[in-house]
């Protein structure tokens, strides 16, 4: 759940990362949403939280495809900006918060 200085090696990036930029309290209802994990796809979420407030991200340390960034900005493009900037994947796909991942969705 931690973002690395380090390069990343080309064969430990995912085919596919999903980047999620999301803001304050509705970072709970991306958790309940996420499919499960599945191989060569990873989750980068920066959580925008201007407030300072602090929230639960405990459910977040089990997945070893996720990826979270705490992000203190104000701004939907700086947050995404930072995402793109922290992305590893070879594929990046810029996602809402309120994102449904239907059956099927990454084939």
């Amino acid at each position: 759940m931690s973002v690395s200085a380090e390069p990343v090696r080309d064969a430990a990036r995912p085919l596919l990362e999903v980047l999620v930029c999301t803001f304050e309290d509705r970072l709970a209802g991306l958790i309940s949403r996420l499919p499960a994990s599945q191989p060569g796809i990873a989750y980068l979420i920066c959580h925008q939280v201007p407030s300072g407030q602090h929230f639960d991200v405990s459910l977040l340390s089990n997945r070893d495809d996720l990826r979270y960034l705490r992000f203190s900005d104000r701004g939907l493009s700086r947050n995404r900006n930072h995402c793109l900037r922290h992305a590893v994947g070879r594929i990046c796909l810029i996602a809402d918060d309120d994102i449904e991942f239907l059956p099927g969705w990454s084939e």
